[in-house]
């Protein structure tokens, strides 16, 4: 399995990342996934985290897009 964090978008409190995911099962099968996580920083911390499979939501989600 590889992930590749391909952008991290500033949304104040918040930052957006894209990822993209590769795997490989043991059979050959080859998979592509591509997801959001949404990181809350606090203090230069992160506070929370959340995952969603739908970048267009998530982009929803930090205000980014209506």
């Amino acid at each position: 399995m590889h992930l590749d964090a391909e952008e991290f978008i500033d949304a104040g409190e918040r930052v957006l990342v894209l990822i993209n995911w590769w795997a490989r099962g043991n059979s050959g099968a080859e998979g592509e996934m591509r997801q959001a996580g949404i990181f809350t920083v606090r203090e230069g911390r992160v506070a929370s985290w959340q995952v969603l499979f739908d970048c267009e939501e998530a982009f929803r989600a930090v205000g980014l897009r209506d």
